[in-house]
């Protein structure tokens, strides 16, 4: 997995598996089939490909448009969609989730 750090003018895309730490000053696009964790802070939107697996432990100031699987430890201060079978889920210390109907369900704990 690639590892990249620093500050960035976006939007930054993501055509690869990924650890990213630090900062995008705009949007984030994750490529298709790709594993991206995200750590830090994404000032835009947060756009994921199909197929994409995304753990985000940081902060998107925008929206997230999900098409695969993001797990989010941190914040989504925007809409966050799932469409065409993506999936959303909020790892919090209640295990909420998010359907692709974009109701959300508390787990059992």
């Amino acid at each position: 997995m690639k590892r990249l750090e620093g500050k960035f003018l976006g939007p930054v895309s993501i055509s690869e598996d990924t650890s990213f730490h630090g900062m995008v000053d705009g949007d984030m696009i994750i490529a298709p089939n790709v594993d991206a964790r995200v750590h830090g802070m994404v000032s835009g939107d947060l756009e994921i490909g199909s197929g994409a697996v995304v753990e985000l432990r940081g902060m998107v100031a925008g929206s997230s448009v999900n098409r695969g699987d993001l797990t989010v430890y941190g914040e989504v201060r925007g809409f966050m969609h799932d469409e065409e079978g993506g999936r959303t889920t909020l790892a919090d210390r209640h295990e909420r989730h998010r359907s692709s109907s974009g109701r959300r369900e508390r787990g059992s704990h």
